[in-house]
């Protein structure tokens, strides 16, 4: 297992898994170089999830997704792995709060992450400009 940060050669698979999933994922360019961690599993990627920072010491998570073809387990046991990595890392960029929108269906596995509910079934919207 390796955590390493985000390549844009990387892009390209990511977007393939939220397509996958049926999801819609993140355009391209969204996905920073610094902020954005991708776990590989023998060479191979497996996870990614995004640190954005902002101008405060409010930080956003974004982005959670995993190859589809990683089985339950291994993507619960290295998923925890690359957030403690991400809080670690959001930690050391004097990032004191961290945010992340979420499915309702997540919630319990976020709080075994640590985090704490804050805002009931809010969907989150953007506009490309």
């Amino acid at each position: 297992m390796l955590i390493r940060p985000y390549k844009h050669s990387d892009y390209a698979t990511i977007a393939s898994w939220w397509e996958a999933f049926g999801e819609i994922g993140p355009q391209e360019g969204m996905m920073i170089e610094d902020g954005t961690f991708v776990l590989e599993i023998d060479e191979k990627l497996a996870l990614s999830l995004t640190v954005f920072k902002t101008q405060s010491t409010i930080g956003y998570l974004e982005g959670y997704i995993s190859d589809p073809e990683l089985d339950k387990v291994a993507r619960r046991k290295n998923g925890e792995e690359l957030w403690n990595h991400c809080f670690n890392w959001a930690r050391w960029q004097g990032i004191k709060v961290l945010i992340c929108y979420n499915k309702p269906i997540f919630v319990e596995r976020y709080e075994a992450l640590g985090m704490t509910k804050s805002i009931g079934n809010l969907t989150s919207m953007f506009k490309t400009l």
